[in-house]
């Protein structure tokens, strides 16, 4: 790429792709993510964002139905905040403080 080429940022239908896919790698064949496992995708996938107390916070935050695991589905309704967590935590360290605005 030349200097005077831009880089387009990938399209929507690549991130929702590569967001099933993370899932699904991270999930093995029961499709579901144990604690353990969204540990794993936590530390792999957002490395630094969260210590392992936040990320069994949002364990706790994404199993809606407190089964002990997380469905594709419970975890898709939850990639807005995360977003909006990620985002947050660029511009501040206060981890309880910003998911007391996501709760």
């Amino acid at each position: 790429m030349t200097g005077s080429e831009e880089e387009k940022p990938p399209t929507m239908a690549f991130l929702i792709k590569a967001l099933i896919a993370v899932f699904n790698k991270h999930a093995g064949e029961d499709k579901l993510l144990s604690k353990e496992e969204m540990m794993n995708l936590t530390e792999k996938e957002l490395p630094g964002l969260f210590t392992e107390e936040q990320a069994a916070e949002l364990m706790k935050k994404m199993d809606k139905n407190n089964d002990g695991a997380v469905t594709f589905e419970e975890f898709h309704s939850q990639m807005a905040e995360i977003c909006n967590i990620y985002n947050a935590m660029q511009n501040s360290t206060d981890f309880a403080d910003i998911m007391m605005r996501y709760r």
